[in-house]
């Protein structure tokens, strides 16, 4: 029988990382928050808990972590939740992962994280635009591929100290 249709299938899902190359920088830190950290966002380190902590941010100030990624440790149950509080949460700090967006971006476009919640745009998304001091820019970071607001996510290549 002939095929009929053509799917196209997803480029990946948020948190995923991309490549692996020996340079790649990861992290395990502890969720200190009482809500769940989801895949494919932003976080920054938790100065108040200690270095060894991470949340989503909240203020311009905050030094940003990197990016949650999918290690392949959460239940199936709470993929879709993410790292719940006291947990271990994967953080990729140089190398590439799909990070969850808030708009539409393009390849080299500026990379903002977000720190107030806005509407859908929540802490810890990405984007492109500078919004009035709910976001902030992160210069060690740049968009690999396009991405659309409707897939949710897109490739990030990130590189924090």
């Amino acid at each position: 029988m002939p095929q009929t249709t053509v799917s196209n299938p997803t480029i990946g899902y948020a948190g995923m990382r991309t490549k692996r190359e020996h340079s790649d920088k990861t992290e395990s830190y502890l969720n200190n928050l009482s809500t769940a950290i989801k895949l494919g966002y932003g976080v920054c380190i938790d100065v108040a808990s200690g270095n060894d902590c991470v949340r989503v941010p909240a203020a311009s100030t905050d030094l940003p972590a990197g990016l949650v990624w999918d290690d392949q440790s959460l239940e199936a149950e709470n993929v879709a939740t993410g790292y719940a509080q006291n947990k271990p949460v994967p953080v990729l700090q140089r190398g590439t992962g799909m990070a969850v967006i808030e708009e539409d971006v393009s390849v080299n476009d500026p990379v903002y994280l977000r720190y107030t919640d806005d509407g859908a745009k929540k802490k810890g998304m990405f984007g492109k635009t500078s919004d009035g001091g709910k976001n902030y820019q992160i210069t060690g970071a740049r968009w690999k591929a396009d991405g659309a607001v409707a897939d949710g996510y897109a490739e990030l290549e990130i590189s924090l100290p």
